[in-house]
């Protein structure tokens, strides 16, 4: 009778770790599908932000162009502005 309830001690053991071998299998690949997709994501993030970097840039240019034009006194006055 003992042989027998290690046996069953042993498939049950057994059985277990099967279990937990395909929920911790589980496990791993949630965890790759959210490492790719988080992968992706960044890189979709890095290349937004090298976007917006240069849009900055750009209206930085503009902003600084505007300015020069409207502190020189010669062009407001070539502009005319009172005449529209």
């Amino acid at each position: 009778m003992c042989s027998r309830s290690g046996a069953n001690v042993e498939a049950s053991l057994a059985s277990l770790v099967r279990v937990f071998l395909c929920a911790f299998m589980c496990c791993v690949m949630d965890m790759n599908l959210c490492l790719q997709v988080t992968t992706l994501l960044l890189d979709k993030m890095r290349r937004i932000k090298n976007r917006m970097v240069r849009l900055k840039t750009r209206v930085e240019t503009i902003r600084e162009l505007l300015e020069k034009f409207l502190e020189d006194e010669g062009d407001m006055k070539s502009m005319n502005l009172t005449a529209m």
